[in-house]
């Protein structure tokens, strides 16, 4: 690779900005609202927004405001996530330069090629412009898009010349250049004057950010910290000390269900059928048809931001399931309680995200089901998180409930009998 990212960040953050402005949530000025992805934008990064293309070369925002720390300069900024783009906020900066791009384009650069440059670059000759600073020259189509929405403040300078790359969001291949703050795409199947796209930078640097998996090696997962002394009879008692899953089975049980063991005193989630990782959903069940009234307990590890939960009064297809999603920045509520029957998902309650932030990765937590009737409440972490009643079911196993991506790990499941 030419160009580290923090040398090309260096070299190219001229970006513009609005002058004089505190923080982005402490600006005058109307916030917009943006049903389509929930989140609302406002103050600089809203009049950044509206003034530097919109949708079409930022896209709609995927998070609210939040702090993270940068990759470039490993400083905490406040942040927004778009499509296309991360917007920062930088007080440190005079005006006009306090809301900046992150390099999206060096950091996608860096992922995707991180050997060697990528391979069958051409440079493109026709009214073409050199750029000595990175040794690229860019042209034609691209060229013209560059210097018609926003040139370098808005993109930087480019870090390849074109090449054909498959679209890691459909997976076909266009005529592409990467730039420090953009991905240039060509469409030609697009009408004429939408033929060049930006790539979605910010959707995918949010995904492997905050959501793809990080699977530590299972030696590394500690011991989970073990449940209170029982009070009540113990239908199940599952510590997971052997390797011996025979009371175990994944619901529902098709031809090549998805792989679990015991591995270091844990029931180890292992990926999909031949223990690679996919975002499909798994659910492995213990216990008889006809528990009712129950106190189900269960302390889970978890190191990606797939859901993961329990389910119980399972029978025949049809369970109640606690669905929980990590301490991820936007505003979905992070916990709900749901009615699954076969297919079909059926919400029954939500917890709001300003309730329960979520879980965080890399510790065990413990969740508490006590269903007793059509009364279902739940617990996490010792304290009340949720309460439902519902009839539906009436009485089943129970089980846990992971994506198959072997990044979720599950010990101590005991199930104690309530009175009726």
């Amino acid at each position: 690779m030419r160009h580290s990212i923090r040398a090309t960040a260096a070299a190219g953050l001229l970006l513009v900005s609005l002058a004089g402005r505190p923080l982005p949530s402490q600006a005058a000025g109307d916030p917009h609202y943006f049903p389509e992805t929930r989140h609302t934008v406002s103050g600089v990064f809203w009049d950044y927004w509206q003034s530097h293309g919109g949708l079409a070369q930022q896209g709609y925002p995927i998070t609210e405001e939040f702090q993270e720390t940068s990759p470039v300069d490993n400083k905490p900024y406040t942040v927004q996530y778009f499509e296309r783009a991360v917007f920062e906020y930088h007080p440190e900066n005079k005006a006009p330069y306090q809301v900046l791009l992150s390099p999206l384009g060096a950091l996608s650069l860096q992922a995707r090629y991180p050997k060697a440059a990528p391979a069958g670059q051409q440079p493109n000759r026709q009214s073409a412009q050199a750029f000595p600073q990175t040794g690229h020259v860019m042209g034609g189509g691209f060229a013209a898009y560059w210097q018609q929405h926003g040139g370098l403040a808005q993109f930087g300078y480019p870090l390849t010349d074109e090449f054909t790359e498959k679209s890691a969001t459909n997976g076909k291949p266009y005529t592409v250049q990467y730039f420090e703050r953009a991905v240039f795409e060509y469409h030609p199947e697009a009408p004429a004057n939408t033929r060049i796209m930006l790539s979605l930078l910010g959707v995918s640097r949010y995904h492997a950010r905050y959501e793809a998996v990080d699977n530590p090696r299972p030696a590394q997962w500690p011991p989970a910290p073990g449940l209170a002394p029982a009070d009540r009879p113990a239908l199940l008692d599952a510590t997971f000390a052997t390797a011996d899953l025979a009371a175990w089975q994944p619901l529902p049980t098709p031809a090549d269900p998805a792989s679990w063991r015991m591995l270091n005193a844990h029931l180890q989630q292992d990926g999909g059928p031949d223990g690679e990782a996919s975002t499909d959903e798994t659910v492995l069940l213990a216990g008889a048809p006809t528990w009712s009234n129950i106190e189900f307990e269960a302390q889970f590890f978890n190191t990606s931001g797939a859901p993961t939960g329990v389910v119980w009064r399972a029978a025949a297809g049809r369970y109640y399931r606690l669905q929980l999603l990590p301490a991820l920045p936007n505003k979905f509520p992070k916990a709900s309680v749901q009615l699954v029957d076969g297919n079909q998902v059926t919400t029954l309650a939500t917890v709001a995200a300003d309730r329960f932030a979520g879980f965080q990765y890399g510790q065990w937590h413990t969740i508490g089901v006590t269903a007793q009737g059509a009364l279902q409440q739940i617990t996490f972490d010792g304290g009340s998180l949720v309460d439902v009643k519902d009839a539906t079911l009436a009485a089943g196993q129970i089980g846990v409930y992971a994506t198959a991506d072997g990044a979720t790990a599950f010990d101590n499941n005991r199930v104690q009998q309530l009175a009726p």
